[in-house]
């Protein structure tokens, strides 16, 4: 009997490059017990159609592989989907003012609030400090944990930046969290009033992780980050993307995904991290080797890389250009590690095999790192280890040089920022012009 095809996809322009850089160039593809059985031209395609072959026409449009993201965190995909979302809010900077958004965010959360009576914690995601730092018609009006008050004074809420790096807490918040006066402020990464009090800033979520998960129903149960994470591979997979990087552990999310890869759930492979925290390293890092394997399901599911952040949003060799002198090297903000801890960790990842992703915008952050990686292939050479700097915002072009010689990768996303008119006119106020 004729062997035929469950799909054929005609009338294609089909595209693919190979490891060894031979390009693929043709017009129809036949799939096979989920494999292709045949790439070419239109009249071998026929031959594989049967009685129940579904075949699909292109109209001409473009197939390729399936697309792999980098760096995201899908981990955390109940953030975009599972709480009151502020992405809607787009304000325009020449028309807009901070108090506007303000009220906006107010009537989101309300909504949300009585939609959500039996939630103990109302918890938010998508607002932008730049909202807030001069981008909406140059007016500085910071969003306070008082503004939160007003609409939501009795229950917790945990607002997170649409960059991920900043959380703002209503006052129960902080004080259902422990935040007081007292709270060591992490070397300002706490953000404290001018008589101590907590702001309900706290940046990095080195910092703040700690802090929000300790607040009770804070994290979302199973249930919540499987529906969640369903979400997020659809719509990534909509967008051609068919493997994902994700860059930041949610133990309790991973071991959603790890159930979800057993069940046939996953429409993605996955790499995922075992985070590294400089205050917590020697832990974290036992850990990390204690679970090496813990969330590994075959290749859909794999968990081989650990992840570091540097610098928060930009620690710079040279000075910014509102920067404080007192910081060095002359720095906004400082490296969230101490430089020999961050050495010595990243020899001891390189030791024991793993990958290593590190966040790095900045460029003493950048060079750093570079000293880092290059220390530890010395200490421990493995041409297998990926090592990995994220962003790479700015970087000087020596760096380059070394990050190429010592194959380096830089996971680049230009889209953090340029993708978002209330960037441009804060960053050129912070950095300058020629930056």
């Amino acid at each position: 009997m004729k062997e035929t095809a469950d799909k054929v996809y005609r009338n294609a322009k089909v595209y693919s490059v190979a490891l060894d850089g031979t390009e693929t160039h043709a017009e129809a593809l036949a799939i096979k017990d989920g494999k292709f059985a045949y790439v070419g031209d239109e009249t071998g395609a026929t031959e594989w159609i049967g009685d129940a072959t579904e075949v699909i026409d292109c109209k001409g449009k473009s197939v390729i592989p399936g697309l792999g993201d980098a760096h995201l965190h899908n981990a955390q995909a109940t953030l975009k989907y599972g709480t009151c979302s502020f992405s809607d809010i787009i304000p325009n900077p020449e028309t807009d003012t901070p108090d506007g958004v303000v009220k906006l965010i107010q009537e989101k959360l309300k909504t949300y609030a009585e939609e959500h009576k039996n939630a103990p914690v109302i918890r938010g995601f998508g607002w932008d400090r730049m909202w807030f730092a001069g981008a909406l018609q140059g007016i500085v009006r910071p969003f306070t944990r008082h503004d939160v008050d007003a609409v939501i004074p009795d229950k917790p809420v945990v607002l997170t930046s649409f960059c991920g790096h900043l959380v703002l807490l209503n006052t129960k918040a902080l004080e259902t969290a422990g935040v007081t006066k007292d709270t060591d402020d992490h070397n300002g990464l706490i953000i404290k009033e001018a008589d101590g009090t907590p702001s309900g800033y706290i940046s990095e979520p080195a910092i703040f992780h700690p802090i929000i998960y300790s607040i009770p129903n804070y994290d979302f149960t199973p249930e919540e980050y499987h529906d969640c994470l369903k979400k997020a591979f659809n719509d990534l997979n909509a967008s051609g993307y068919t493997l994902l990087c994700d860059c930041q552990q949610v133990e309790s999310s991973y071991a959603v995904l790890s159930e979800m890869a057993k069940n046939g759930e996953f429409t993605a492979r996955v790499s995922g991290v075992h985070n590294v925290n400089d205050a917590t390293r020697e832990s974290d890092f036992e850990k990390a080797i204690a679970n090496r394997t813990k969330f590994d399901v075959d290749e859909l599911f794999m968990v081989d890389t650990v992840k570091y952040f540097a610098d928060g949003s930009l620690a710079m060799i040279e000075p910014y250009t509102e920067s404080a002198s007192d910081k060095e090297p002359g720095t906004r903000e400082p490296l969230l590690w101490d430089e020999e801890h961050l050495k010595e960790s990243m020899a001891l990842a390189n030791k024991e095999g793993f990958n290593i992703h590190t966040h790095a915008m900045g460029s003493y952050a950048i060079r750093r790192v570079i000293d880092c990686y290059e220390n530890a292939q010395q200490l421990y050479p493995n041409p297998k280890i990926r090592n990995i700097i994220a962003h790479c915002t700015f970087i000087e072009p020596e760096d380059r040089v070394r990050m190429g010689k010592s194959h380096i990768i830089a996971s680049n996303q230009p889209g953090w920022f340029s993708d978002n008119p209330t960037e441009e006119p804060v960053m050129v106020a912070w950095w300058g012009e020629d930056v």
